[in-house]
């Protein structure tokens, strides 16, 4: 046949020796939505410390009942800060996370006031800073013989998540349980908490969303 010529001169297996693809020395990415586990090697260890310190990341750790917490972050101001703007500094939180911390019915209202007051001072604290700068742009104008005009305000919301299960069994506490907390608090008026993310597989858990009106009290 005519394709019997083509046949012949194709080369066989024997005809090369087998080869082995070589091995990648590097560990495949695993995808965040898998859960795994991360080892803490000493070399990895160190490049996260180098890393924090060529970033000026500075990291503190607490231990003890949330009802003591927010006399560690918001301490009163030193008499080398008469004016209290390094202490509003300080209360700045752009970002607050929480994971794993609403299974106890009796400690959810000490976590919701812990909570309110990391959102709240940081909407103070940078509501102030935006005045200082809006009253020293309008100084240099002045100054410089022109207009002074006012900027628009701008708000600047503190993120705040909590990851939970959606129940703890055999504590009571869980998603619904948080979100009723910060719905229903008196001392922490104006809450809001709403799922942002949801997982169905196995024990079911959720990220949420918190925060509180710029009415609500501090």
């Amino acid at each position: 046949p005519a394709a019997l010529p083509f046949h012949h001169e194709q080369p066989t297996p024997s005809d090369h020796p087998t080869q082995e693809a070589p091995k990648s020395t590097t560990t495949p990415n695993k995808s965040p939505e898998h859960p795994g586990d991360l080892e803490l090697s000493p070399a990895l260890l160190s490049a996260f410390q180098e890393d924090l310190a060529a970033r000026k990341i500075r990291l503190r750790f607490f231990s003890g009942p949330w009802s003591s917490l927010a006399d560690v972050l918001f301490p009163p101001p030193s008499s080398d800060d008469a004016d209290g703007d390094g202490d509003e500094r300080r209360r700045e939180y752009d970002v607050v996370l929480s994971s794993e911390t609403v299974y106890s019915l009796s400690t959810l209202p000490s976590l919701v006031d812990i909570l309110h007051v990391c959102c709240t001072a940081s909407a103070s604290a940078s509501a102030q800073h935006q005045h200082q700068h809006q009253h020293q742009h309008q100084h240099q104008q002045r100054a410089q013989g022109e207009v002074a005009q006012a900027s628009p305000p701008q708000k600047t919301d503190t993120l705040c998540l909590v990851a939970a299960k959606v129940l703890y069994f055999g504590v009571g506490g869980g998603v619904h349980s948080f979100i009723n907390a910060v719905q229903s608090s008196r001392k922490a008026s104006g809450g809001y908490a709403h799922v942002v993310r949801e997982l169905n597989v196995g024990v079911g858990r959720a990220v949420l969303q918190t925060g509180w009106s710029s009415t609500s009290s501090a």
